[in-house]
């Protein structure tokens, strides 16, 4: 993977407490690569009529004030939050999840919160699925209330292109963070009884250590200082990364997995992997994607 050499962190707030620790997170990732802060809001105003008159203009205005007047409130604490950020504000009536993936093209990160359950907040989940699934940069997803470590740095490999992705995106994070790096991949296993618990056989084992080991070998001659620690597991990626960052002696700071799809939709793009880390997972989640063609 080339990492990217655009110089921005994209941020997209609607003013949800997960918002704001989505982009609180940005500001570091961007301070830490002396990179600058993009903030975005996007709205859209939904026009009205009553008693014959369109408010759609009015309606418009109101969202526009109050879209600004956060925008430089969430600015205001992330200057004072990490001191020396560069910060720039985009204000945009348009659909946010268009207005983020354009914005993603130009960006080395792109960062969006996942509200709790039942959140009465229209946008961030859906949004953030959409851009996660269809945007041209990495993109982190946070939850609300993120478990706060500076354990190791969780990569799921299956051997994908979007995986190289990602192969590339944590071995970088993990040096600049002086982190450890714990390398997991996880093989369906068929045939099992029901109810029991699926394990690989001495010969499947082997095979499997062995196409992980040869997928991290380039990487860990580039990053020779980063200490990488391999697993093979039985089971579906998704549960078994979700296990992982669950545990108590694990606790990564992130979980870097690869984007890839088969199709036009976005739970499609996303896969179920990275489906079921960006709604469950308790740190932050990264979906890298190949670098475009050319």
């Amino acid at each position: 993977m080339r990492i990217r050499s655009q110089q921005v962190v994209v941020a997209g707030i609607d003013g949800s407490p997960a918002s704001v620790t989505a982009a609180r997170w940005a500001a570091q990732q961007a301070y830490h690569r002396r990179q600058t802060l993009h903030v975005m809001h996007a709205f859209r105003a939904t026009p009205s009529v009553f008693a014959g008159r369109d408010y759609a203009s009015d309606t418009s205005a109101l969202v526009r004030a109050e879209g600004a007047l956060m925008l430089a409130e969430v600015s205001a604490e992330l200057r004072a939050r990490v001191p020396g950020v560069q910060i720039r504000m985009t204000l945009a009536r348009a659909d946010p999840r268009l207005s983020l993936v354009e914005a993603s093209a130009g960006a080395r990160l792109t960062v969006l919160g996942r509200h709790r359950r039942g959140s009465r907040r229209e946008h961030l989940g859906s949004v953030a699925s959409h851009v996660a699934a269809h945007g041209c940069s990495p993109v982190a997803v946070l939850p609300e209330d993120p478990v706060r470590s500076d354990g190791p740095i969780l990569l799921g490999v299956d051997g994908s292109a979007g995986c190289h992705a990602a192969l590339g995106y944590a071995f970088d994070e993990a040096a600049v963070r002086g982190a450890d790096l714990f390398a997991l991949h996880a093989r369906e296993v068929t045939g099992q009884g029901l109810g029991r618990r699926p394990v690989l056989d001495a010969a499947e084992g082997r095979e499997e250590h062995a196409v992980l080991a040869e997928q991290l070998a380039g990487w860990q001659e580039k990053y020779p200082d980063v200490t990488v620690r391999q697993y093979v597991v039985p089971g579906r990626p998704g549960p078994a990364l979700l296990g992982y960052a669950r545990h108590p002696s694990v606790h990564p700071q992130m979980i870097v997995i690869g984007g890839h799809g088969r199709g036009g939709l976005a739970g499609f793009l996303l896969g179920s992997t990275g489906h079921t880390l960006i709604s469950q997972a308790p740190c932050p989640v990264v979906l890298a994607r190949p670098d475009p063609p050319g």
